[in-house]
């Protein structure tokens, strides 16, 4: 079972920064990944959960949590190197 993005996480992607072009970048990189993966980068950086405590919420191994978060990571990166961003 996948877990489902809560909406409520998106609400706190704002909360990182005043920086309207880089919120609307970061929102927009969040967005190339799927629920699963958003989940896990939302719940890591932007609520400060550890993957102890995210492995909890979503009811998954913790190995599984990490290794979502760091397949999601790299998939920002590429769109980031890709996208001429960085």
């Amino acid at each position: 079972m996948l877990p489902t993005l809560n909406p409520d996480y998106i609400e706190n992607i704002g909360a990182v920064t005043d920086d309207i072009c880089l919120n609307l970048t970061l929102k927009n990189l969040i967005d190339d990944v799927n629920e699963e993966e958003k989940s896990i980068v939302l719940l890591k950086f932007y609520l400060d959960y550890t993957f102890k405590e995210i492995s909890e919420h979503l009811e998954i191994p913790l190995g599984t949590a990490k290794s979502i978060l760091y397949r999601s990571l790299k998939k920002i990166k590429k769109e980031l190197l890709e996208g001429g961003n960085l």
